[in-house]
């Protein structure tokens, strides 16, 4: 990437392609064209105002939910993989450890002091004859509400029920 006003680059060191690389800089020209110097900042985080743009231009969720909002970064793999839950040692029992609690356990990660950086939270819902405790995030292009059922690792468009109340 380059700087057009003081004519100087930024690129991952040593030509790296890692999670965080450290960035270094250059003064140069670009006839250095490298792979790795051939990439984009892209924008990976939202304010609350426009998380709440988002949830509430989603047609699944109901516009009647509250939202608590708790600022921060996270990295959902990270999370499921801390948890416990990506080695499948929690199982569903009525009542005991079902939906909630699997949704509760990544919130409970999520607050815990962890440097993680992307963004999942709760959100619990209902449908007639039924409620259910799950995770959301917004999508790469800041467009819409992405799920995420904790229970099985599966991120799908329409959870199914309606939400009433998120941590976020």
């Amino acid at each position: 990437m380059m700087n057009s006003a003081s004519g100087t680059f930024a690129d991952l060191y040593n030509g790296g392609s890692l999670y965080r690389t450290p960035i270094y800089g250059w003064k140069g020209d670009f006839n250095n064209n490298q792979p790795h110097q051939c990439w984009f900042f892209q924008r990976m985080s939202l304010s609350s105002a426009q998380v709440n743009t988002v949830i509430k231009n989603n047609t699944h969720l109901s516009t009647q939910y509250e939202g608590y909002q708790t600022d921060g970064e996270y990295h959902w793999q990270e999370i499921w993989n801390t948890t416990g839950l990506s080695k499948g040692n929690k199982k569903w029992r009525r009542e005991i450890f079902d939906c909630d609690d699997f949704g509760l356990r990544q919130r409970v990660q999520l607050l815990n002091g962890k440097r993680i950086n992307d963004g999942l939270v709760l959100m619990l819902g209902r449908k007639p004859g039924a409620a259910h405790a799950y995770s959301f995030t917004i999508s790469d292009d800041h467009a819409k509400v992405v799920f995420f059922e904790p229970q099985v690792n599966k991120f799908m468009d329409d959870i199914g029920y309606d939400a009433y109340l998120a941590y976020f």
